[in-house]
């Protein structure tokens, strides 16, 4: 696990396309997905995600945020509250995003309807408030 953050969050921009590609595939193909939690915050930064340079950028926007979207869709109800506010920000952003395709944008939304279940839940148990998130 350790190994694929590295991989998505070090590997010099030149080969980033390669590398988050194999990490992303390494995630999807993962029955882990629980190790992941503790390390998910990190996966919401776009550049550790995608990277900061235009190709990567360009070529690795889908598979990154469907990938992203499978694991906080798996995981949903063990993550903290920090956590459901950072995804609930991110595909938000999604949604808007015009560079994206329909199908990703059409994913996102999916999630955050999944995610209202688990935001509910955990303020529930944490008797918080719920509308920095919203």
């Amino acid at each position: 696990m350790a190994p694929v953050l590295w991989t998505i969050a070090i590997v010099p921009i030149l080969l980033v396309v390669v590398s988050n590609g194999l990490s992303f595939k390494r995630i999807r193909d993962s029955t882990f997905y629980t190790g992941f939690v503790g390390h998910i915050s990190r996966l919401f930064d776009e550049d550790i995600l995608i990277g900061s340079g235009w190709t990567a950028h360009e070529s690795m926007k889908p598979l990154a945020y469907s990938t992203l979207a499978d694991l906080v869709h798996h995981v949903r109800h063990s993550l903290p509250m920090s956590d459901l506010a950072l995804a609930v920000d991110l595909f938000s952003k999604n949604i808007h995003d015009d560079s994206l395709i329909s199908s990703i944008q059409t994913m996102s939304c999916k999630l955050l309807l999944n995610l209202v279940e688990s935001i509910r839940t955990k303020s529930d148990q944490e008797n918080g408030n719920v509308n920095n998130i919203v």
